[in-house]
């Protein structure tokens, strides 16, 4: 019964035709007994929801087809954090690393994330239900450790180094395999000033994937770790730019100073109509040639 409510609340977005459903959760019965075990289950949950009054339905329910009804009074964990997540890509920040509401969406996204998907529950007898539980658990902790790594470098960004570290540190207890949070936990280390903390989480990296894995860290960590016990700050975070500095030089004398004329050397300061730049050259160069 339980089983049947979270892969409906999970999969409101479509119908489910009650032939497919009773194969997913009761593969190794007959087919009529299974469709007779999937009616008893769904009454099951009607009444332990309240979904027997017509004015409280959480469930659309035909002779062919079951769906949740994504409409009605409810809230799923997984999807709220899924649109907080979406909402940071749509958004029209400048430098998403240093969109603070970008990052206020992030943090409230993961404090619904408390553990990986239905942790603990378990069909044995359905390798099909099982199998859907964990790539949904796959897809959302994924999910998880980006949005940890985005939150991570924008707290260091801004200087916030404490809760980057707490950031830091959950990926590493969510995936102790994946190396670039733990690199992200020796730059951060690194930019707090300890450094020794940030050399002994290396050891702990090239230990962990040496007895876990067989393997040796990628060339990138190793290059952290290299340039660490040279006493070199790591770099900032990748895909932040800063802006170029503009070279000094004398401007003629002009009542709106944005008139004035530019030189090749000014193109980093200038963007946008790129295809109408485009045509420009090619006509210039077509002159040219004539």
């Amino acid at each position: 019964v339980r089983a049947l409510l979270a892969y409906l609340a999970v999969e409101a977005a479509q119908s489910h035709r009650r032939e497919t459903l009773a194969g997913l959760l009761w593969p190794e019965q007959p087919e009529r007994s299974a469709r007779q075990s999937l009616s008893q289950a769904l009454s099951r949950l009607r009444r332990a929801i309240g979904d027997e009054d017509d004015e409280a339905s959480f469930l659309i329910v035909t002779s062919q087809t079951i769906q949740f009804d994504a409409a009605s009074d409810y809230r799923l964990d997984a999807a709220a954090f899924g649109a907080l997540l979406d909402a940071c890509e749509v958004h029209d920040h400048g430098v998403a690393e240093t969109c603070d509401a970008c990052a206020r969406r992030i943090e409230q996204a993961l404090t619904l994330y408390r553990g990986r998907f239905l942790e603990g529950f378990s069909i044995s007898d359905s390798a099909a239900f099982e199998e859907w539980m964990v790539l949904q658990r796959e897809r959302l902790g994924r999910l998880a450790m980006d949005a940890l790594y985005r939150l991570t470098n924008y707290l260091e960004l801004t200087g916030d180094y404490e809760r980057a570290l707490s950031r830091a540190l959950r990926q590493v207890e969510l995936d102790p395999w994946q190396e670039r949070a733990q690199r992200q936990v020796m730059i951060v280390y690194a930019q707090m000033g300890r450094r020794a903390a940030a050399l002994r989480q290396y050891e702990v990296c090239r230990q962990l994937l040496a007895e876990e894995l067989g393997v040796e860290p990628s060339e990138q960590t190793q290059e952290l770790h290299a340039s660490l016990l040279r006493g070199e700050l790591p770099p900032r975070p990748p895909g932040v730019k800063m802006a170029p500095e503009r070279e000094p030089r004398e401007v003629a004398a002009c009542p709106y100073r944005g008139l004035a004329a530019f030189r090749e050397a000014d193109a980093p300061f200038f963007c946008g109509r790129e295809g109408f730049t485009q045509r420009l050259l090619e006509a210039v160069q077509h002159r040219m040639s004539r």
